[in-house]
């Protein structure tokens, strides 16, 4: 039913939100773990392997957290960036102040 669709998009919309607030606090705690950065290092972004490892994660558990990354980023609430086919994807939290 319609109601029904709706209901489901707004939970799947509440759990992107939880995720881009758990994104948001791994970048926050690798900003103050590391205080002195190699140059080319960005501490406003944040690895997907860093922030799921794959040793400590499922596969279903990366696959809901792509899930999220790909909402996020239709809704311009996060940017995800891989410069090369199969390599790292880094995230980056937009600004949501207006």
């Amino acid at each position: 039913t319609t109601a029904q669709h709706y209901w489901q998009q707004d939970v799947l919309d509440q759990e992107s939100f939880n995720f881009r607030l758990f994104v948001e606090h791994a970048i926050e705690e690798k900003i103050r773990t590391k205080s002195t950065g190699s140059p080319k290092e960005c501490l406003d972004m944040i690895g997907f392997e860093e922030l799921l490892p794959p040793g400590s994660n499922s596969r279903v558990v990366a696959a809901q957290a792509f899930l999220h990354v790909l909402s996020l980023a239709s809704k311009n609430m996060i940017v995800a960036a891989q410069e090369l086919a199969y390599g790292p994807i880094e995230l980056r939290l937009v600004s949501t102040n207006a």
